[in-house]
């Protein structure tokens, strides 16, 4: 994989989990996060009124994200024949529920997240309050196991699409932002960089980030280094690696600005 498929894949699964992050909590007929009025058909599918729609929210933000949804309509199973359907999660992948490998499927949503212990978190759409399709919302849901077969929600967990031209993603984002510099947080850093991912930031991974800032590789992270990183991930640049810094690179490495 070249670096620019790395940063493309990146930037691609931070930026579907950031589009539906930002539509949580909305309805078939809400004002969506792009100020459109729902997402594709969900408000009139149903000869003018709200229809199934969790298809066309997972569809409209995989496309607000730039990913090619050539041949995903309404129904939940065109996922399946968009495909191929995987049995590994990666976040941005969509989640089929109930496939029967024919093109029908009762459910899609979408991974935002994937744990260490196997379990990954989700958004979806037409959810939560099913009085009525305008009622169902936006909802994030989880942790549930990722097994493929695995009861989530009452549904049988059926396995993963990839969106098209995205490729494997970053294992370990998104990272949770809280300033602590931790082996989840560098073995992030470790893909980015293209060592052995062991979540300790020795010399290798030292030597590595030094190189890709520019710096000179001599594995002593001085106050040289940490304002070229600084200064990389838009901090102030006054030398000093803390809980701030730390943030911003988290914040880089699920954007795909790292």
């Amino acid at each position: 994989m070249t670096e620019v498929s790395v940063r493309a894949t990146s930037t691609t699964a931070g930026r579907i989990v950031t589009i539906a992050e930002a539509n949580l909590g909305k309805h078939a007929c809400s004002a969506n996060s792009a100020g459109g009025k729902g997402f594709y058909t969900s408000c009139t599918g149903a000869g003018g009124r709200p229809e199934a729609w969790c298809a066309d929210f997972v569809k409209w933000v995989w496309a607000q994200a730039g990913v090619n949804v050539e041949g995903l309509t309404p129904a939940a199973g065109s996922f399946g024949n968009y495909g191929p359907v995987s049995g590994t999660p990666q976040v941005g992948d969509a989640v089929l529920y109930n496939y029967d490998g024919h093109g029908y499927a009762d459910h899609v949503t979408l991974v935002v997240a994937v744990n260490a212990n196997g379990t990954m978190m989700r958004i979806g759409g037409d959810e939560g309050d099913h009085t009525s399709f305008s009622t169902s919302t936006v909802d994030r849901d989880g942790p549930f196991r990722s097994a493929v077969g695995s009861t989530d929600s009452g549904q049988r967990l059926s396995g993963y699409v990839r969106p098209r031209g995205v490729g494997s993603g970053n294992p370990w984002i998104p990272l949770t932002v809280d300033g602590t510099l931790g082996p989840m947080t560098i073995r992030a850093l470790q893909w980015k960089l293209r060592v052995a991912r062991d979540g300790d930031l020795g010399p290798i991974t030292k030597k590595a980030l030094q190189r890709y800032l520019h710096v000179t590789p001599d594995g002593d992270i001085g106050s040289v280094t940490v304002k070229a990183l600084q200064k990389h991930v838009g901090v102030t640049q006054d030398g000093s690696w803390g809980a701030v810094t730390t943030e911003a690179v988290q914040r880089a490495l699920n954007n795909g600005r790292f």
